[in-house]
Protein backbone atom coordinates (compact mmCIF):
# COMPACT_ATOMS: atom_id res chain seq x y z
CA UNK A 1 0.00 0.00 0.00
CA UNK A 2 1.53 3.56 -0.80
CA UNK A 3 2.54 5.18 2.01
CA UNK A 4 1.19 8.88 3.07
CA UNK A 5 1.98 12.04 1.18
CA UNK A 6 3.99 10.10 -2.16
CA UNK A 7 1.52 12.56 -4.26
CA UNK A 8 3.05 15.17 -2.99
CA UNK A 9 6.79 14.01 -3.13
CA UNK A 10 5.34 13.00 -6.67
CA UNK A 11 4.61 16.48 -7.42
CA UNK A 12 7.57 18.19 -5.71
CA UNK A 13 10.00 15.56 -8.26
CA UNK A 14 8.04 16.14 -11.57
CA UNK A 15 7.58 20.01 -11.58
CA UNK A 16 10.54 22.48 -13.08
CA UNK A 17 11.32 24.53 -10.66
CA UNK A 18 9.78 23.61 -7.32
CA UNK A 19 12.01 21.28 -5.16
CA UNK A 20 14.99 21.27 -7.33
CA UNK A 21 15.79 24.91 -6.63
CA UNK A 22 15.44 23.77 -2.89
CA UNK A 23 15.64 26.39 -0.96
CA UNK A 24 13.80 28.89 1.32
CA UNK A 25 12.49 32.67 1.95
CA UNK A 26 14.48 35.66 2.15
CA UNK A 27 12.26 38.29 1.50
CA UNK A 28 10.65 40.55 -1.18
CA UNK A 29 11.56 41.23 -4.39
CA UNK A 30 13.24 44.42 -4.79
CA UNK A 31 13.06 46.45 -8.17
CA UNK A 32 15.49 46.56 -11.12
CA UNK A 33 17.77 48.89 -11.56
CA UNK A 34 16.62 51.61 -13.91
CA UNK A 35 18.45 51.61 -17.39
CA UNK A 36 19.50 47.56 -16.86
CA UNK A 37 20.07 45.78 -19.95
CA UNK A 38 18.54 42.38 -20.70
CA UNK A 39 19.63 38.89 -18.66
CA UNK A 40 21.88 37.15 -21.54
CA UNK A 41 20.37 33.57 -21.15
CA UNK A 42 22.10 31.20 -18.78
CA UNK A 43 23.95 28.05 -20.09
CA UNK A 44 21.67 25.58 -21.62
CA UNK A 45 18.71 28.19 -22.06
CA UNK A 46 17.58 29.29 -25.61
CA UNK A 47 16.43 33.14 -26.10
CA UNK A 48 13.20 33.88 -24.92
CA UNK A 49 10.51 34.94 -26.44
CA UNK A 50 10.62 38.90 -26.68
CA UNK A 51 7.05 39.40 -26.14
CA UNK A 52 7.32 37.63 -22.84
CA UNK A 53 9.51 39.84 -21.10
CA UNK A 54 11.46 37.14 -19.76
CA UNK A 55 15.01 38.51 -18.22
CA UNK A 56 14.51 42.11 -18.98
CA UNK A 57 13.22 44.79 -16.34
CA UNK A 58 9.55 44.32 -17.01
CA UNK A 59 9.44 41.34 -15.85
CA UNK A 60 11.94 41.36 -12.90
CA UNK A 61 10.03 44.44 -11.53
CA UNK A 62 6.77 42.25 -12.06
CA UNK A 63 5.01 42.41 -8.62
CA UNK A 64 4.80 38.80 -9.04
CA UNK A 65 8.38 38.32 -9.30
CA UNK A 66 11.57 37.05 -6.87
CA UNK A 67 14.71 37.90 -8.15
CA UNK A 68 16.82 39.26 -5.24
CA UNK A 69 18.73 36.28 -4.25
CA UNK A 70 20.73 34.11 -6.28
CA UNK A 71 18.78 31.21 -5.69
CA UNK A 72 15.82 32.30 -7.99
CA UNK A 73 18.21 31.79 -10.67
CA UNK A 74 18.72 34.97 -13.41
CA UNK A 75 15.44 35.20 -14.45
CA UNK A 76 13.77 35.20 -10.89
CA UNK A 77 10.70 32.78 -10.38
CA UNK A 78 6.38 34.07 -9.53
CA UNK A 79 5.27 31.88 -6.30
CA UNK A 80 3.72 28.42 -6.39
CA UNK A 81 2.75 26.65 -3.61
CA UNK A 82 6.16 27.54 -2.42
CA UNK A 83 8.20 31.05 -2.49
CA UNK A 84 9.33 31.47 -5.90
CA UNK A 85 8.53 27.89 -6.79
CA UNK A 86 6.75 29.22 -9.72
CA UNK A 87 7.51 30.05 -13.44
CA UNK A 88 10.41 31.88 -14.44
CA UNK A 89 9.06 35.94 -14.41
CA UNK A 90 7.40 37.74 -17.44
CA UNK A 91 5.64 41.06 -18.04
CA UNK A 92 3.20 42.05 -15.95
CA UNK A 93 -0.27 42.25 -17.52
CA UNK A 94 -3.20 44.03 -16.79
CA UNK A 95 -6.38 43.41 -18.09
CA UNK A 96 -7.26 44.96 -21.55
CA UNK A 97 -3.81 44.62 -22.60
CA UNK A 98 -3.89 43.42 -26.25
CA UNK A 99 -2.75 40.04 -26.81
CA UNK A 100 -3.21 39.72 -30.49
CA UNK A 101 -6.65 37.68 -30.13
CA UNK A 102 -6.76 34.85 -32.20
CA UNK A 103 -3.06 34.11 -33.09
CA UNK A 104 -3.35 30.77 -34.06
CA UNK A 105 -5.82 27.82 -34.43
CA UNK A 106 -7.61 27.17 -31.34
CA UNK A 107 -6.77 30.91 -29.85
CA UNK A 108 -9.04 33.77 -29.20
CA UNK A 109 -8.69 37.00 -27.56
CA UNK A 110 -10.36 35.33 -24.67
CA UNK A 111 -9.67 31.60 -24.76
CA UNK A 112 -6.83 28.76 -25.43
CA UNK A 113 -8.67 25.60 -26.31
CA UNK A 114 -6.91 22.50 -25.52
CA UNK A 115 -8.03 18.61 -25.86
CA UNK A 116 -7.35 15.90 -23.17
CA UNK A 117 -7.79 12.34 -24.50
CA UNK A 118 -8.57 10.57 -21.25
CA UNK A 119 -9.07 6.83 -20.84
CA UNK A 120 -11.62 4.82 -22.21
CA UNK A 121 -13.16 2.43 -19.41
CA UNK A 122 -11.19 -0.33 -20.78
CA UNK A 123 -8.11 1.44 -21.16
CA UNK A 124 -8.33 2.36 -17.51
CA UNK A 125 -8.67 -0.95 -16.04
CA UNK A 126 -4.79 -1.57 -16.77
CA UNK A 127 -3.22 2.23 -16.39
CA UNK A 128 -0.38 1.57 -13.86
CA UNK A 129 -1.28 4.75 -12.00
CA UNK A 130 -4.94 5.37 -13.23
CA UNK A 131 -6.54 8.41 -10.86
CA UNK A 132 -7.28 7.95 -6.95
CA UNK A 133 -9.82 9.66 -5.02
CA UNK A 134 -7.65 10.81 -2.10
CA UNK A 135 -11.02 10.12 0.33
CA UNK A 136 -11.11 6.59 0.01
CA UNK A 137 -8.19 5.37 -2.52
CA UNK A 138 -10.86 4.17 -5.16
CA UNK A 139 -10.33 4.70 -8.52
CA UNK A 140 -11.17 8.16 -10.30
CA UNK A 141 -11.94 9.94 -13.53
CA UNK A 142 -9.59 11.79 -15.39
CA UNK A 143 -11.66 14.32 -16.25
CA UNK A 144 -11.73 14.95 -12.05
CA UNK A 145 -7.84 14.46 -11.77
CA UNK A 146 -7.21 17.23 -14.68
CA UNK A 147 -10.26 19.60 -13.03
CA UNK A 148 -8.72 19.33 -9.24
CA UNK A 149 -4.56 19.64 -9.87
CA UNK A 150 -5.31 22.20 -12.77
CA UNK A 151 -7.15 24.92 -10.93
CA UNK A 152 -4.68 25.38 -8.58
CA UNK A 153 -1.76 25.60 -10.34
CA UNK A 154 -3.75 28.11 -12.80
CA UNK A 155 -3.04 30.51 -9.94
CA UNK A 156 0.51 30.67 -10.97
CA UNK A 157 0.77 30.96 -14.12
CA UNK A 158 0.21 34.03 -16.53
CA UNK A 159 -2.29 33.31 -19.70
CA UNK A 160 -2.13 36.49 -21.00
CA UNK A 161 -5.65 37.60 -20.54
CA UNK A 162 -7.18 33.81 -21.83
CA UNK A 163 -8.98 31.26 -20.38
CA UNK A 164 -8.24 27.51 -21.18
CA UNK A 165 -10.78 25.06 -22.12
CA UNK A 166 -9.85 21.81 -21.54
CA UNK A 167 -12.37 19.27 -24.20
CA UNK A 168 -12.72 15.70 -22.19
CA UNK A 169 -12.78 13.26 -25.50
CA UNK A 170 -12.10 9.06 -24.34
CA UNK A 171 -10.02 7.36 -26.27
CA UNK A 172 -11.89 5.19 -28.99
CA UNK A 173 -9.22 2.47 -28.42
CA UNK A 174 -5.80 1.24 -28.88
CA UNK A 175 -6.17 -0.52 -32.70
CA UNK A 176 -4.69 2.01 -35.78
CA UNK A 177 -8.64 2.59 -37.04
CA UNK A 178 -9.31 3.48 -33.51
CA UNK A 179 -6.51 6.11 -33.40
CA UNK A 180 -7.34 7.01 -36.52
CA UNK A 181 -11.15 7.55 -36.02
CA UNK A 182 -9.72 9.81 -33.04
CA UNK A 183 -7.23 11.51 -34.99
CA UNK A 184 -10.01 12.75 -37.51
CA UNK A 185 -12.91 13.81 -34.38
CA UNK A 186 -9.83 15.64 -32.96
CA UNK A 187 -8.51 17.63 -35.62
CA UNK A 188 -12.26 18.46 -36.89
CA UNK A 189 -12.47 20.13 -33.32
CA UNK A 190 -9.28 22.84 -33.97
CA UNK A 191 -7.59 22.85 -30.57
CA UNK A 192 -4.35 24.69 -30.14
CA UNK A 193 -2.87 21.50 -28.16
CA UNK A 194 -3.58 18.13 -27.37
CA UNK A 195 -2.57 16.19 -23.86
CA UNK A 196 -2.70 12.18 -24.77
CA UNK A 197 -3.37 10.79 -21.56
CA UNK A 198 -5.00 7.54 -22.71
CA UNK A 199 -1.28 5.61 -23.78
CA UNK A 200 -1.77 3.20 -26.91
CA UNK A 201 0.81 -0.45 -26.68
CA UNK A 202 2.05 0.30 -30.06
CA UNK A 203 2.99 3.31 -31.97
CA UNK A 204 0.93 6.24 -31.90
CA UNK A 205 -1.31 7.13 -35.10
CA UNK A 206 -3.07 9.47 -33.07
CA UNK A 207 0.20 11.54 -31.77
CA UNK A 208 1.92 11.59 -35.58
CA UNK A 209 -1.21 12.63 -37.10
CA UNK A 210 -1.80 15.60 -34.58
CA UNK A 211 1.77 16.31 -35.24
CA UNK A 212 1.61 16.61 -39.10
CA UNK A 213 -1.17 18.51 -38.90
CA UNK A 214 0.37 21.17 -37.20
CA UNK A 215 -1.34 20.45 -33.64
CA UNK A 216 1.50 20.33 -30.59
CA UNK A 217 0.68 17.31 -29.13
CA UNK A 218 2.29 15.46 -25.90
CA UNK A 219 2.08 11.86 -25.11
CA UNK A 220 4.15 8.96 -24.51
CA UNK A 221 4.92 7.33 -27.94
CA UNK A 222 7.31 9.75 -29.73
CA UNK A 223 11.52 8.66 -30.74
CA UNK A 224 13.80 11.59 -30.09
CA UNK A 225 14.02 11.48 -34.03
CA UNK A 226 9.88 11.88 -34.21
CA UNK A 227 10.31 15.14 -32.04
CA UNK A 228 12.81 16.97 -34.01
CA UNK A 229 11.08 15.64 -37.39
CA UNK A 230 7.74 17.08 -36.42
CA UNK A 231 9.34 19.76 -34.16
CA UNK A 232 7.77 22.55 -33.00
CA UNK A 233 4.84 19.67 -33.09
CA UNK A 234 6.05 16.41 -31.28
CA UNK A 235 6.42 16.36 -27.46
CA UNK A 236 6.95 13.41 -25.29
CA UNK A 237 6.73 12.34 -21.62
CA UNK A 238 9.85 10.68 -21.65
CA UNK A 239 13.33 10.51 -23.91
CA UNK A 240 14.25 6.78 -24.34
CA UNK A 241 17.32 7.76 -26.80
CA UNK A 242 18.83 9.84 -23.90
CA UNK A 243 18.88 6.18 -22.20
CA UNK A 244 20.32 4.37 -24.73
CA UNK A 245 23.43 7.55 -25.10
CA UNK A 246 24.46 7.62 -21.33
CA UNK A 247 24.49 4.29 -20.57
CA UNK A 248 26.40 3.56 -23.81
CA UNK A 249 29.25 5.88 -22.73
CA UNK A 250 28.76 4.29 -19.05
CA UNK A 251 29.51 0.67 -20.12
CA UNK A 252 32.02 2.26 -22.33
CA UNK A 253 33.99 4.08 -19.76
CA UNK A 254 32.89 1.25 -16.59
CA UNK A 255 33.01 -2.20 -18.21
CA UNK A 256 34.26 -2.52 -21.52
CA UNK A 257 37.55 -4.50 -21.43
CA UNK A 258 37.05 -5.42 -17.97
CA UNK A 259 36.06 -9.24 -16.33
CA UNK A 260 32.41 -9.61 -15.08
CA UNK A 261 31.84 -8.78 -11.31
CA UNK A 262 28.18 -9.01 -11.04
CA UNK A 263 27.40 -12.08 -12.39
CA UNK A 264 26.98 -15.57 -11.65
CA UNK A 265 29.56 -18.36 -10.89
CA UNK A 266 29.24 -19.09 -14.91
CA UNK A 267 30.03 -15.89 -16.11
CA UNK A 268 32.03 -14.41 -13.07
CA UNK A 269 35.54 -13.50 -13.85
CA UNK A 270 35.71 -13.73 -17.58
CA UNK A 271 36.23 -10.96 -19.73
CA UNK A 272 33.09 -8.99 -20.70
CA UNK A 273 30.69 -10.17 -23.67
CA UNK A 274 27.55 -8.16 -24.25
CA UNK A 275 24.34 -8.97 -25.59
CA UNK A 276 22.15 -6.55 -26.09
CA UNK A 277 18.11 -6.95 -25.73
CA UNK A 278 16.63 -4.01 -27.45
CA UNK A 279 13.30 -1.92 -28.93
CA UNK A 280 14.15 -1.35 -32.62
CA UNK A 281 11.05 0.74 -32.87
CA UNK A 282 11.85 2.89 -29.57
CA UNK A 283 15.23 4.03 -30.29
CA UNK A 284 18.34 4.66 -32.80
CA UNK A 285 20.25 1.41 -31.88
CA UNK A 286 23.23 2.05 -34.56
CA UNK A 287 23.91 5.19 -32.08
CA UNK A 288 24.34 3.39 -29.11
CA UNK A 289 26.83 1.15 -31.08
CA UNK A 290 28.27 4.15 -32.65
CA UNK A 291 29.42 5.64 -29.21
CA UNK A 292 29.95 2.28 -27.50
CA UNK A 293 32.76 1.73 -30.42
CA UNK A 294 34.78 4.91 -28.87
CA UNK A 295 35.36 2.73 -26.31
CA UNK A 296 36.56 -0.58 -28.25
CA UNK A 297 33.56 -1.65 -27.06
CA UNK A 298 31.30 -4.29 -29.24
CA UNK A 299 28.09 -6.07 -29.19
CA UNK A 300 28.46 -9.84 -29.04
CA UNK A 301 24.70 -10.64 -29.38
CA UNK A 302 21.75 -8.04 -30.46
CA UNK A 303 18.41 -9.34 -30.44
CA UNK A 304 15.74 -7.06 -31.39
CA UNK A 305 12.99 -7.79 -29.02
CA UNK A 306 10.30 -5.67 -30.36
CA UNK A 307 7.03 -8.25 -30.45
CA UNK A 308 3.44 -8.55 -29.27
CA UNK A 309 1.79 -8.15 -26.02
CA UNK A 310 0.79 -11.69 -25.69
CA UNK A 311 2.51 -13.36 -22.78
CA UNK A 312 3.22 -16.80 -24.46
CA UNK A 313 4.80 -14.81 -27.71
CA UNK A 314 6.69 -12.80 -24.87
CA UNK A 315 7.87 -15.96 -22.98
CA UNK A 316 9.08 -17.54 -26.41
CA UNK A 317 10.83 -14.95 -27.84
CA UNK A 318 12.85 -14.44 -24.00
CA UNK A 319 13.80 -18.27 -24.39
CA UNK A 320 15.22 -18.24 -27.75
CA UNK A 321 16.80 -14.41 -26.85
CA UNK A 322 18.71 -16.48 -23.81
CA UNK A 323 19.28 -19.51 -25.49
CA UNK A 324 21.20 -17.39 -28.26
CA UNK A 325 23.55 -15.32 -25.54
CA UNK A 326 24.40 -18.08 -23.48
CA UNK A 327 25.41 -20.33 -26.60
CA UNK A 328 27.23 -17.01 -27.89
CA UNK A 329 29.45 -17.04 -24.26
CA UNK A 330 27.45 -13.34 -23.64
CA UNK A 331 28.42 -12.29 -19.82
CA UNK A 332 26.69 -9.17 -19.90
CA UNK A 333 23.06 -8.82 -20.77
CA UNK A 334 22.26 -4.89 -21.85
CA UNK A 335 18.29 -4.47 -21.53
CA UNK A 336 17.07 -1.33 -23.66
CA UNK A 337 13.47 -3.29 -22.94
CA UNK A 338 10.41 -2.00 -20.69
CA UNK A 339 11.39 -5.13 -18.05
CA UNK A 340 13.83 -7.73 -17.83
CA UNK A 341 11.39 -9.81 -16.65
CA UNK A 342 10.49 -12.19 -19.21
CA UNK A 343 14.40 -12.56 -19.80
CA UNK A 344 15.37 -13.49 -16.28
CA UNK A 345 12.57 -16.05 -15.95
CA UNK A 346 14.08 -18.03 -19.42
CA UNK A 347 18.08 -17.04 -18.04
CA UNK A 348 16.39 -18.71 -14.71
CA UNK A 349 15.03 -21.66 -16.78
CA UNK A 350 18.52 -22.37 -18.55
CA UNK A 351 20.35 -22.18 -15.69
CA UNK A 352 22.36 -18.85 -16.58
CA UNK A 353 23.08 -16.16 -14.77
CA UNK A 354 24.66 -13.30 -16.28
CA UNK A 355 25.21 -9.66 -15.66
CA UNK A 356 22.12 -7.64 -15.71
CA UNK A 357 22.74 -4.11 -17.12
CA UNK A 358 19.90 -1.38 -17.33
CA UNK A 359 20.44 1.15 -19.31
CA UNK A 360 17.78 3.67 -18.11
CA UNK A 361 15.06 2.87 -20.48
CA UNK A 362 11.49 2.90 -19.86
CA UNK A 363 11.79 2.99 -15.97
CA UNK A 364 12.63 -0.62 -15.46
CA UNK A 365 14.78 0.14 -12.76
CA UNK A 366 12.03 1.01 -10.36
CA UNK A 367 12.39 -1.47 -7.10
CA UNK A 368 8.39 -1.74 -7.28
CA UNK A 369 8.82 -3.69 -11.06
CA UNK A 370 12.31 -5.42 -9.84
CA UNK A 371 10.17 -7.04 -6.52
CA UNK A 372 8.67 -9.45 -9.42
CA UNK A 373 11.88 -10.24 -11.31
CA UNK A 374 13.63 -14.10 -9.65
CA UNK A 375 15.82 -12.87 -7.03
CA UNK A 376 18.72 -15.05 -8.66
CA UNK A 377 18.49 -13.19 -11.04
CA UNK A 378 17.75 -9.40 -9.91
CA UNK A 379 20.52 -9.65 -7.17
CA UNK A 380 22.47 -9.30 -10.28
CA UNK A 381 20.93 -6.29 -11.79
CA UNK A 382 22.30 -3.01 -11.92
CA UNK A 383 22.28 0.08 -14.51
CA UNK A 384 21.20 3.57 -14.31
CA UNK A 385 18.35 4.99 -13.19
CA UNK A 386 16.45 8.16 -14.36
CA UNK A 387 14.58 7.89 -10.68
CA UNK A 388 15.47 9.57 -7.95
CA UNK A 389 16.15 8.35 -4.71
CA UNK A 390 12.72 8.40 -2.55
CA UNK A 391 12.51 11.43 0.03
CA UNK A 392 11.22 10.26 3.23
CA UNK A 393 8.20 11.91 4.50
CA UNK A 394 8.53 14.85 7.42
CA UNK A 395 7.12 13.39 10.15
CA UNK A 396 5.95 16.08 12.18
CA UNK A 397 3.49 15.47 15.53
CA UNK A 398 -0.41 16.77 14.64
CA UNK A 399 -1.69 19.24 14.90
CA UNK A 400 1.43 20.37 13.12
CA UNK A 401 1.17 19.83 8.92
CA UNK A 402 4.17 18.13 6.84
CA UNK A 403 5.91 20.47 4.66
CA UNK A 404 4.41 17.98 1.72
CA UNK A 405 1.10 18.24 2.29
CA UNK A 406 1.20 21.97 3.14
CA UNK A 407 3.23 22.53 -1.19
CA UNK A 408 0.69 19.57 -2.50
CA UNK A 409 -1.79 21.95 -4.89
CA UNK A 410 -4.36 19.82 -3.89
CA UNK A 411 -4.10 20.12 -0.38
CA UNK A 412 -3.41 23.44 -0.75
CA UNK A 413 -6.61 24.70 -2.76
CA UNK A 414 -9.04 21.92 -2.25
CA UNK A 415 -8.05 20.41 1.66
CA UNK A 416 -6.49 17.24 3.38
CA UNK A 417 -7.86 14.32 1.49
CA UNK A 418 -10.03 16.18 -0.88
CA UNK A 419 -10.24 15.32 -4.53
CA UNK A 420 -8.75 12.94 -6.97
CA UNK A 421 -5.04 12.87 -7.98
CA UNK A 422 -2.48 10.81 -10.77
CA UNK A 423 0.88 11.81 -11.37
CA UNK A 424 0.00 11.35 -14.74
CA UNK A 425 -1.58 14.82 -15.12
CA UNK A 426 1.06 16.70 -13.63
CA UNK A 427 3.68 16.53 -15.53
CA UNK A 428 1.25 17.31 -19.19
CA UNK A 429 -0.10 20.04 -17.17
CA UNK A 430 2.93 21.62 -16.16
CA UNK A 431 4.13 21.83 -19.92
CA UNK A 432 0.90 23.07 -21.17
CA UNK A 433 0.87 26.44 -18.42
CA UNK A 434 4.52 26.75 -18.89
CA UNK A 435 4.45 26.93 -22.58
CA UNK A 436 1.59 29.29 -22.59
CA UNK A 437 3.35 30.96 -19.85
CA UNK A 438 6.46 32.03 -21.81
CA UNK A 439 5.45 32.19 -25.28
CA UNK A 440 4.20 35.61 -24.43
CA UNK A 441 1.00 37.33 -25.81
CA UNK A 442 1.44 36.11 -29.35
CA UNK A 443 0.41 32.25 -29.00
CA UNK A 444 1.66 29.88 -31.74
CA UNK A 445 3.54 26.73 -31.65
CA UNK A 446 6.63 28.64 -32.42
CA UNK A 447 6.25 30.91 -29.28
CA UNK A 448 4.88 28.08 -27.28
CA UNK A 449 8.07 26.06 -28.29
CA UNK A 450 10.66 28.95 -27.95
CA UNK A 451 9.21 29.66 -24.28
CA UNK A 452 9.91 25.84 -23.24
CA UNK A 453 13.29 26.05 -24.75
CA UNK A 454 13.70 29.51 -22.90
CA UNK A 455 14.01 27.96 -19.29
CA UNK A 456 16.82 27.62 -17.62
CA UNK A 457 17.93 24.14 -17.23
CA UNK A 458 17.06 22.93 -13.57
CA UNK A 459 17.24 20.21 -10.86
CA UNK A 460 19.14 16.69 -10.57
CA UNK A 461 22.68 16.36 -12.09
CA UNK A 462 23.08 20.18 -13.01
CA UNK A 463 21.91 21.95 -9.78
CA UNK A 464 23.78 18.68 -8.12
CA UNK A 465 20.58 17.56 -6.40
CA UNK A 466 20.85 13.59 -6.26
CA UNK A 467 16.78 13.87 -4.90
CA UNK A 468 15.34 15.34 -8.05
CA UNK A 469 15.07 14.67 -11.90
CA UNK A 470 16.81 17.10 -14.59
CA UNK A 471 13.96 19.12 -16.25
CA UNK A 472 15.57 20.64 -19.37
CA UNK A 473 14.36 21.42 -23.36
CA UNK A 474 16.55 22.11 -26.31
CA UNK A 475 20.39 21.89 -25.13
CA UNK A 476 20.51 21.61 -21.88
CA UNK A 477 20.55 17.78 -21.27
CA UNK A 478 24.07 18.05 -23.63
CA UNK A 479 22.93 15.44 -25.62
CA UNK A 480 23.63 15.45 -29.58
CA UNK A 481 20.11 16.44 -30.79
CA UNK A 482 17.27 19.62 -29.08
CA UNK A 483 15.50 18.12 -26.37
CA UNK A 484 11.70 17.90 -26.14
CA UNK A 485 10.57 15.49 -23.17
CA UNK A 486 9.83 15.97 -19.71
CA UNK A 487 11.82 13.28 -18.18
CA UNK A 488 14.96 10.55 -18.45
CA UNK A 489 17.10 13.05 -19.14
CA UNK A 490 19.93 12.73 -16.56
CA UNK A 491 20.54 9.35 -14.90
CA UNK A 492 22.57 7.84 -11.47
CA UNK A 493 24.29 4.58 -11.30
CA UNK A 494 22.34 2.14 -9.11
CA UNK A 495 21.90 -1.73 -7.90
CA UNK A 496 18.94 -4.13 -7.09
CA UNK A 497 19.01 -5.48 -3.86
CA UNK A 498 16.39 -8.22 -3.41
CA UNK A 499 17.09 -8.50 0.34
CA UNK A 500 16.77 -4.84 1.67
CA UNK A 501 12.91 -3.63 3.07
CA UNK A 502 12.41 -0.26 2.35
CA UNK A 503 10.82 2.20 -0.24
CA UNK A 504 10.86 2.18 -3.93
CA UNK A 505 12.93 4.56 -5.64
CA UNK A 506 9.85 6.71 -7.78
CA UNK A 507 7.01 5.35 -6.15
CA UNK A 508 7.24 4.91 -1.99
CA UNK A 509 5.87 1.96 -1.29
CA UNK A 510 7.66 -0.43 1.08
CA UNK A 511 8.61 -4.08 0.27
CA UNK A 512 11.34 -6.83 0.09
CA UNK A 513 13.51 -5.08 -2.39
CA UNK A 514 15.15 -1.23 -2.91
CA UNK A 515 17.47 0.11 -5.26
CA UNK A 516 20.55 1.26 -4.08
CA UNK A 517 22.41 3.99 -5.46
CA UNK A 518 26.28 4.83 -5.13
CA UNK A 519 27.94 7.96 -4.11
CA UNK A 520 24.92 9.07 -2.40
CA UNK A 521 22.85 9.22 -5.26
CA UNK A 522 24.79 11.41 -7.24
CA UNK A 523 23.21 12.16 -10.84
CA UNK A 524 25.03 12.56 -14.36
CA UNK A 525 24.42 14.04 -17.64
CA UNK A 526 25.57 12.53 -20.69
CA UNK A 527 29.43 13.37 -21.47
CA UNK A 528 29.87 14.25 -17.35
CA UNK A 529 30.31 10.22 -16.77
CA UNK A 530 33.29 9.27 -14.38
CA UNK A 531 35.90 7.55 -15.46
CA UNK A 532 36.95 6.24 -12.06
CA UNK A 533 35.30 2.77 -11.51
CA UNK A 534 31.32 3.20 -9.62
CA UNK A 535 31.07 1.00 -6.52
CA UNK A 536 28.04 -1.14 -7.76
CA UNK A 537 27.04 -3.73 -4.98
CA UNK A 538 28.99 -1.69 -2.15
CA UNK A 539 26.56 -0.38 0.58
CA UNK A 540 29.28 2.10 2.10
CA UNK A 541 29.02 5.48 0.44
CA UNK A 542 25.49 4.11 -0.99
CA UNK A 543 21.74 5.02 -0.39
CA UNK A 544 18.25 3.87 -0.98
CA UNK A 545 16.30 6.48 0.53
CA UNK A 546 16.97 10.33 1.57
CA UNK A 547 15.62 10.69 5.19
CA UNK A 548 15.54 14.62 4.42
CA UNK A 549 15.69 16.97 1.09
CA UNK A 550 18.71 17.17 -0.40
CA UNK A 551 18.47 21.46 -0.41
CA UNK A 552 17.36 23.81 1.43
CA UNK A 553 13.15 24.42 1.13
CA UNK A 554 12.18 27.19 -0.54
CA UNK A 555 9.33 28.19 2.15
CA UNK A 556 5.54 27.96 2.60
CA UNK A 557 3.67 30.34 0.66
CA UNK A 558 1.17 30.45 2.87
CA UNK A 559 -2.32 28.69 3.54
CA UNK A 560 -4.96 30.07 0.55
CA UNK A 561 -7.66 32.19 2.65
CA UNK A 562 -10.22 32.12 -0.37
CA UNK A 563 -9.40 28.64 -1.22
CA UNK A 564 -12.79 25.78 -0.49
CA UNK A 565 -9.27 24.59 1.85
CA UNK A 566 -10.08 27.05 4.07
CA UNK A 567 -13.82 28.36 2.74
CA UNK A 568 -15.76 25.35 1.72
CA UNK A 569 -17.36 26.94 -0.70
CA UNK A 570 -16.84 24.17 -3.91
CA UNK A 571 -16.31 20.95 -4.57
CA UNK A 572 -13.07 18.96 -5.83
CA UNK A 573 -14.38 17.35 -9.13
CA UNK A 574 -15.31 18.69 -12.82
CA UNK A 575 -18.89 20.29 -13.54
CA UNK A 576 -18.98 18.74 -16.51
CA UNK A 577 -18.02 15.19 -18.03
CA UNK A 578 -16.91 16.86 -21.55
CA UNK A 579 -14.80 19.91 -20.94
CA UNK A 580 -13.80 22.96 -18.01
CA UNK A 581 -13.01 26.41 -18.72
CA UNK A 582 -10.74 27.22 -16.25
CA UNK A 583 -10.58 31.24 -15.58
CA UNK A 584 -6.97 33.02 -16.13
CA UNK A 585 -5.49 34.01 -13.15
CA UNK A 586 -7.24 30.95 -11.38
CA UNK A 587 -10.33 32.34 -10.54
CA UNK A 588 -12.49 29.79 -11.03
CA UNK A 589 -13.89 27.74 -13.65
CA UNK A 590 -17.04 26.64 -15.40
CA UNK A 591 -18.57 23.72 -17.70
CA UNK A 592 -17.46 24.32 -21.29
Amino acid sequence: MMRGRARARSRIACVVGVVALGVALVGPAGGSPAGAAATPPPEGAGPPVPASGIGTPAALDNPRCRHDDPKYGPYGHFDSTELGGGPVCVKAWTAGDDNGGATSQGVTKHKITVVAVIHNDQQIKTDPVPPKRLADNSTGRYQDAIYDYMLPEMRFYETWGRDIEIRFYPSSGDDEAAQRADLVAIKAMKPFAVIVFAQPPTGSVLESGLAAAKIPVIGYDATSAQTIEQSPYRWNSGDTQAAVINAAEVIGKQLVGKKAQYGGADVKDKVRKFGVVYYSAAIDYHQFTDILAKYKGKITTAIDFTTSTDATEIADAAGTAVAKMKSQGVTTVINITGAPGPLMQAADKQDWTPEWFHSGFAYADLAILARGYPTTQSKHYFGLSPIPAIVEPEQVTPPAVPYEDQVNPLTWYWGAGVGTSTSRVIGPVTWLLRGIHAAGPNLTPQTFKQGLFSYPPIGGALDDRPDTALQAYGTGPKLPYDEYALTGLDFAPFWYDPATTGPSNGVDIVGKGVSWFPNDGKRYVATTWPTQPIKWFVKDGAIYHFTTPQGERLGYVGDCADCPSHTGSASAQAPSSTGVVFAAGGTGASAA
